[in-house]
C-alpha cells in the first residue's frame, strides 16, 4: 500500500525498473480523436488518414522502437503503469 501511495502521491517517486519492457511491440493507444500513440505523447499516425497496420508498421513506429531499443527507457518510463 506504500508503495501504491507513493506512487500516486510523490512526484519523484522512482518505480523499480522493469527489464524488457515489451509496450512498443505489442500495445498501442488510440486517442479519443483518433491519433495512434505508442507511449509518452508521441503520435504515430491518425486512423482517419491509415489503417492501423499501416501505422503500427509504419516509419514513425519503426524509428520509435529503433531508439526505444537502442536507449532504453525513456526518464518518463518510471511513471508508466504497465
Amino acid at each position: 500500500m506504500e508503495e501504491l501511495e507513493a506512487y500516486y502521491h510523490d512526484a519523484d517517486y522512482q518505480r523499480q525498473a522493469l527489464k524488457g519492457c515489451s509496450v512498443p511491440w505489442t500495445a498501442a493507444s488510440i486517442s479519443p480523436s483518433s491519433r495512434v500513440i505508442p507511449c509518452l505523447d508521441l503520435e504515430c499516425g491518425d486512423l482517419r488518414q491509415q489503417s492501423f497496420m499501416e501505422i503500427w508498421n509504419g516509419a514513425r513506429y519503426r524509428k520509435f522502437r529503433r531508439v526505444f531499443r537502442k536507449e532504453g527507457r525513456f526518464p518518463v518510463c518510471h511513471r508508466c503503469c504497465v
